[in-house]
């Protein structure tokens, strides 16, 4: 992805590094979809959501807007450069839906990064239920943004 090595990357396995990333997402967002990052390495995620019923709509298939946010949220993981000061939001998603989402306990969020600029990232993302049929395919686009430095708590 970026021409500099970046030291957080160096000797670390994708599932050392996922792990790293759950650290990084705990009371968060990604945290309250309880998802579950099982591959990580900069511009690659690999993620797993259980479904519960309130992830339903109201004839029976997992809730579209559920499939966008698991996948803007992979999306933006795999765009996370560790160690970086910098930080994303997204600013275009784009989600085709290709199946109902029917009778899955668990989907599997696959992000890749096709572009990583310095500015602009771009990726793709595939959403699949374990028994490998794809339910949706989006892309996001996402803005690098300097976060500002914390002012020091007064006491």
């Amino acid at each position: 992805m970026s021409e500099k090595k970046n030291i957080m990357y160096e000797a670390k396995t994708p599932e050392e590094l996922a792990s790293m990333m759950q650290e990084r997402v705990k009371g968060t967002f990604s945290d309250f979809l309880e998802m579950k990052v099982l591959e990580y390495r900069e511009g690659y995620c690999r993620s797993k959501f259980a479904i519960k019923p309130e992830h339903m709509n109201p004839v029976g298939s997992i809730h579209g807007g559920f499939l966008f946010t698991i996948a803007d949220t992979t999306g933006g993981i795999a765009s996370v450069i560790l160690g970086s000061d910098s930080a994303l939001t997204t600013i275009n998603g784009n989600m085709q839906f290709l199946n109902a989402a029917i009778n899955c306990d668990t989907l599997l969020a696959e992000a890749t990064v096709l572009k990583s600029g310095k500015r602009i990232v771009y990726t793709d993302v595939v959403i699949k239920g374990e028994n490998g049929t794809v339910y949706a395919k989006g892309s996001y686009t996402y803005a690098r943004i300097v976060l500002p430095k914390k002012k020091p708590v007064a006491e």
